[in-house]
C-alpha cells in the first residue's frame, strides 16, 4: 500500500476509501433486497418472467413447426414415400 507523504493526503486517501465502500454497502444493500422480493415471488408463484424466459417459452412453440427438420426427420420421410 502506498500512502501519501502528508496528514491531509492520508486523510482525502480515507475519505475516498469510504465513500467507495459505502457505494459498495449500497449496491449490497440493493441486492439482498431484490433476493428477498424475489424469494417471496417465487414462492408465492408471482415470479414476473424476465425477458429471456418469456423468449425460452416462445421458442418452446416454434420446436413444433420444424421438429422434423431439427431432427432429420424430413428427409427419412421423404425416403420412404418414394420407396412405396
Amino acid at each position: 500500500l502506498h500512502l501519501p507523504g502528508s496528514m491531509s493526503e492520508v486523510q482525502e486517501l480515507c475519505r475516498q476509501l469510504h465513500a467507495k465502500i459505502d457505494a459498495a454497502e449500497e449496491e449490497k444493500y440493493d441486492m439482498e433486497i431484490r433476493v428477498q422480493k424475489s424469494t417471496k415471488e417465487v414462492r408465492a408463484g408471482t415470479a414476473p418472467l424476465s425477458h429471456l424466459q418469456e423468449r425460452d417459452l416462445r421458442d418452446v412453440g416454434d420446436w413444433r413447426k420444424n421438429i422434423e427438420e431439427k431432427s432429420g426427420m424430413e428427409g427419412r420421410k421423404k425416403m420412404f414415400e418414394t420407396e412405396s
